[in-house]
């Protein structure tokens, strides 16, 4: 289940900016690029405050519902987003230029981060990281479909081989296998693939940050309410208060840190460094969550990052399909 920013243009989840539209002849090689190692930086603080928001709802799960943290999360990321709107659309940033495109994202997107939670009450944190590093499979699988998108025979077989990396590090029939855990983090990657192609989309003619805000307003409005309808219970400590509060303002920072990265380095770079998420999360789910890491986890997990690296190269350093 990713705003410093530039004036006017925000960069999407997929590394386009919406300046980049106006370059959109450009080869990647051409653009330069500012400072890259401050780039990298903001991807890896990136990495950090993702591995946060997974670590802050497992911590939880126990003692907190759900549906609570989810909406925490929204209410409380909501702030700093609306913060950044109105700094570049003042009233501007809530006019949606087509609704049902962006009706489509917001529906997606909340169904993706819920399994997202629900995977990580229910399995590893490592294994919901690997799991949800094979979206840019998905979205070559999709991507013919929903963009008519050309997708030649390498990128194709890249996915094929992914995908038989992620049926290994899932390893089905092991001792601590959970079917419906894994089913959650499956369908939260699913999700988060169609939220990423709808970007794509609508970014082409919606401001990114305006879309941000829809998206989180609305989350905030269905938890919030759900929570109040069935009168779910709150923290009983102010700890417990204050992780949930710091779920929603670190979930905005790792939305800047993701967006100021696509200013200072290319999003070819940026996408292979979040594979970095997947040893990061597996030494966190060892030291916090006394996590088992096993040989067929590691090896799958290697597949997939090897074939969605590839992936990338295809599309965005050389072009290719």
């Amino acid at each position: 289940m990713p705003l410093v920013l530039l004036p006017g243009t925000l960069p999407f989840a997929d590394g386009t900016t919406s300046s980049c539209f106006r370059k959109a002849s450009m080869r990647p090689q051409d653009i330069k690029y500012s400072n890259l190692p401050l780039g990298v930086s903001l991807a890896l603080a990136e990495i950090i405050f993702m591995l946060v928001i997974a670590g802050l709802v497992k911590l939880t799960a126990s003692q907190i519902s759900i549906m609570t943290a989810l909406a925490a999360r929204y209410l409380f990321c909501l702030p700093l987003l609306l913060a950044v709107g109105f700094r570049l659309h003042g009233i501007g940033t809530f006019r949606a230029s087509r609704p049902r495109p962006l009706a489509i994202r917001i529906l997606v997107g909340l169904l993706g981060l819920s399994f997202y939670f629900a995977a990580l009450d229910h399995i590893s944190l490592a294994k919901v990281t690997a799991i949800g590093q094979t979206a840019t499979l998905f979205v070559t699988l999709l991507a013919p479909f929903l963009l008519a998108e050309k997708i030649g025979w390498r990128r194709w077989t890249a996915c094929l081989i992914g995908f038989a990396g992620t049926v290994i590090l899932i390893e089905p029939g092991a001792s601590d296998w959970n079917a419906l855990g894994v089913a959650y983090a499956v369908l939260a990657t699913i999700f988060g693939s169609l939220v990423l192609i709808m970007l794509r989309r609508i970014g082409q003619y919606e401001s990114p940050v305006t879309s941000a805000i829809w998206y989180n307003g609305a989350g905030a409005i269905i938890f919030v309410s759900y929570q109040l309808i069935f009168d779910l219970p709150l923290p009983q400590t102010s700890g417990d208060m204050l992780i949930l509060v710091g779920l929603g303002l670190v979930a905005s920072l790792q939305q800047i840190a993701l967006s100021a990265s696509h200013r200072f380095a290319p999003a070819s770079m940026l996408a292979s460094l979040r594979y970095l998420s997947i040893p990061v999360g597996m030494g966190a789910g060892v030291m916090f969550f006394d996590e088992l890491i096993t040989a067929q986890f590691v090896g799958g997990s290697a597949i997939v990052i090897v074939a969605s690296i590839f992936i990338v190269y295809r599309e965005r350093v050389i072009g290719s399909p």
